[in-house]
């Protein structure tokens, strides 16, 4: 048995055990396991003038102050 069928297993005897609290579609649900690949750091952005460097995310496109509740 491999890696990923053990995992997938954990996860089959997990949902079994936890069935209640689950969505009733939890029979549809596709089960993938990926690997992921590790880095050893972290990707810095620079901001502009203030030399300020955050590490990297995902986009964000409009500041909370400009969101409107419709």
């Amino acid at each position: 048995m491999t890696e990923e069928d053990k995992i997938k297993e954990k996860i089959k005897t997990w949902i079994e055990e936890n069935r209640d609290k689950l969505p009733l579609n939890i029979d549809s649900w596709n089960i993938q396991v990926f690997k992921r690949e590790k880095t050893s750091r972290p990707k810095t952005i620079s901001l502009g003038k203030y030399n300020a460097e955050i590490i990297r995310s995902d986009p964000f496109y409009k500041p909370y102050s400009k969101t409107s509740i419709l």
